[in-house]
């Protein structure tokens, strides 16, 4: 298996949350001025600024003819192409776009297992998810939800079911 694709690799459906690995902020997720931009234009705190920025990322296309996730391309990339790929390219603009309006994000990406043993050059496909694990509420307060890349849906939990991107 190829040292980029074990990189990405975090778990597998149906784990416990006690059991998901996550991964900080990276290069993909990073905070540049275009990417305020953008969060500056989305009104809103909390849930519904988070509401509001997943309106703002159904509103990019999406490429149409994508076989593969791109591990590759930064959200300020992203944003600037007007255009993401999947689940993956989704959740780090809405990572960085809820980490910049101050709200702490997690980015978890959950392949499943089968799918990424038998990951190969000829055979591109994983199963898989990326949520976000947000907490809209305070030291004090905590309010953690899973928040979906690409649905906006806001649940107590992580999904239990097998998601393709």
């Amino acid at each position: 298996m190829d040292e980029v694709l074990e990189a990405k690799i975090q778990s597998q459906p149906k784990m416990e949350k006690s059991q998901v690995k996550t991964i900080p902020t990276g290069e993909q997720t990073q905070i540049t001025e275009s990417v305020k931009e953008v969060a500056n234009s989305i009104q809103g705190e909390g849930i519904v600024a988070a509401m509001k920025i997943g309106d703002y990322i159904k509103s990019i296309d999406v490429v149409p003819d994508a076989t593969e996730p791109d591990f590759r391309r930064t959200a300020d990339q992203i944003l600037s192409d007007n255009k993401y790929n999947g689940c993956n390219e989704a959740g780090a603009v809405f990572a960085s776009l809820l980490r910049t309006k101050g709200i702490p994000t997690i980015f978890i990406q959950a392949l499943n297992k089968d799918a990424v043993q038998s990951y190969s050059p000829e055979h591109k496909s994983l199963n898989g998810h990326v949520s976000l694990e947000v907490d809209f509420g305070d030291r004090e307060n905590p309010n953690v939800k899973i928040v979906n890349s690409t649905t906006e849906e806001i649940s107590d939990k992580l999904p239990d079911n097998d998601c393709r991107c």
